[in-house]
């Protein structure tokens, strides 16, 4: 080529810097091949580095841009080289990239904080413009100097002791009791709020009229963490939060019957909610208190543990049933096993807009098949149904008709979890036509099964969907492999019938 034909220039739009950045997304695993990028040209560089720095960003990567750290433990002690104005411009320079970041396996020390914030040349969080940040904390509240106004869901791992070694020393639980207030005034955007580890409490958090003020847009709050402090102040503090929408908590023991007179608008907006630990009257006052006041609960969690009496069970089911709106009712237990009854099951009835019913229980099914008639007329609605499908003996009450009794009074059923004696004589079940074919998924469990082929042909008319499938477990499984084998021949059998029959 001679010297003096020009070179080809690059295409316009690969210098448009949103072209760029749409590219590089697709990209965004290969941190290796957007190092490269960046070093293309000029043009490259800058939506190369906002790709590369702006999701899951360990912290300490970018403060060991400033300067390498001194480590102990998990504590970061003090950077070992002063802190210059030009490693301060290539921090910023990264920095303001960063939307989504962890500092999850360090706390940071007094001086370290102290010397980031005496050397920095710009004024206010390190983070201007970070979006999610999952950071530890302990007494000090050093976890405050990365935020800023753009920070929407914040995860706080508390931790209790200042070292994990085999001879740190308990200091007790976080005093973050202001951190609310000085959250609500640097982050007004916050909607997603996770706290976990020990030592939330009453004590260790205070929520004030001025910080449900400033938490304004906060919509989901989750303290389901391992601790087992009674978290009913808490709670009480947090019903006038204007937008909260989803609450998870481990306990409540000591919830007031009635709400205080101070208290105008509980929870105007709660939808969903959780609780790990449902077995204490104060999860029960605080459902009954929830409904009193128009509650529009629609997604209910209740778990781990009822006392291990059917007793427990029934007082949290009447507490759910008075929450007639609920569309996701799911309560799970590891306790005893004891059967369960349609009387046990009478009070959520009147949830007829429930499109979710899972009892996860340790529990063998005391149903019979007239009561899952009742069970699922009640329930127009329901797309995903699950009792105990986990228990065998006795054998269980529920035979294969409660299965076409389900697909019928329910046209949405998607997916049925039940346990059945699958033994006993296969009914005569006619095919049962749209729309009641939306059956994707049937967890047998462990059920009983004989007659592969006759149960088969009865699998064949419940659901026409090319995706449906039988999940089972236990020492049941291979039989129920037999029956899924023999299925598509059961199928073509089943559509040779019905055509035959409609000649006739």
């Amino acid at each position: 080529m001679p010297l003096s034909t020009p070179l080809t220039p690059h295409h316009n739009l690969t210098l448009v810097e949103d072209v760029l950045l749409s590219i590089f997304w697709h990209l965004e695993e290969l941190k290796g091949t957007l190092k490269s990028a960046g070093l293309v040209c000029r043009a490259w560089y800058n939506p190369a580095m906002d790709v590369l720095w702006a999701n899951s960003i360990n912290l300490l990567h970018l403060l060991n841009v400033l300067s390498q750290i001194n480590k102990e433990t998990i504590h970061l002690q003090h950077f070992v080289q002063p802190l210059t104005l030009h490693s301060w411009s290539r921090f910023h320079s990264l920095a303001h990239r960063v939307r989504d970041a962890t500092l999850s396996d360090y706390l940071l020390k007094s001086a370290l904080v102290s010397e980031l914030s005496r050397t920095n040349p710009k004024r206010g969080p390190l983070l201007p413009n970070v979006r999610r940040l999952v950071l530890c904390e302990e007494r000090n509240q050093h976890s405050l100097i990365w935020m800023g106004p753009a920070v929407e869901n914040l995860c706080l791992l508390l931790e209790t002791r200042g070292d994990r070694g085999p001879s740190s020393e308990v200091h007790g639980p976080p005093v973050i009791s202001d951190f609310f207030t000085h959250v609500g005034a640097l982050c007004p955007n916050l909607t997603d709020l996770t706290l976990k580890g020990q030592g939330i409490s009453a004590d260790s958090i205070a929520i004030t009229p001025q910080t449900i003020g400033q938490l304004h847009r906060l919509k989901n709050v989750d303290f389901s963490n391992h601790d087992e402090h009674d978290v009913s102040a808490i709670v009480l503090r947090m019903a006038e939060l204007p937008a909260l929408e989803s609450l998870s908590l481990v306990r409540l023991v000591s919830f007031p019957s009635k709400w205080p007179q101070s208290t105008t608008t509980p929870f105007p907006k709660l939808k969903k909610l959780l609780i790990k630990r449902p077995s204490h009257a104060g999860t029960r006052a605080f459902l009954h208190n929830l409904a009193s006041t128009g509650s529009h609960l629609t997604e209910l969690e209740l778990g781990e543990d009822f006392n291990g009496d059917i007793a427990s069970l029934k007082e949290m089911m009447v507490s759910a049933g008075e929450h007639t709106g609920l569309e996701s009712l799911v309560m799970y237990s590891k306790q005893d096993r004891m059967p369960l009854f349609i009387d046990t099951l009478e009070p959520i009835l009147q949830c007829r807009s429930l499109s979710t019913l899972k009892l996860d229980l340790e529990w063998p099914v005391g149903l019979k098949d007239d009561d899952m008639e009742t069970l699922a007329s009640s329930f127009p609605k329901m797309e995903h149904l699950a009792l105990a499908t986990c228990h065998n003996d006795p054998l269980p009450s529920l035979t294969l008709r409660t299965l076409s009794i389900a697909v019928t009074q329910c046209p949405c059923l998607e997916t049925l979890s039940i346990v059945v004696d699958a033994c006993k004589p296969v009914p005569q079940v006619q095919h049962v036509h749209a729309p009641h074919n939306r059956l994707r998924e049937l967890n047998i469990g462990c059920s009983p099964v004989e007659r592969y082929s006759d149960v088969a042909y009865f699998m064949a008319g419940l659901s026409d969907a090319e995706d449906f499938c039988i999940l089972s477990h236990g020492r049941w499984e291979w039989h129920w492999d037999k029956v899924t084998d023999a299925l598509p021949a059961m199928r073509k059998k089943r559509a040779a019938d019905r055509a035959r029959g409609l000649r006739s």
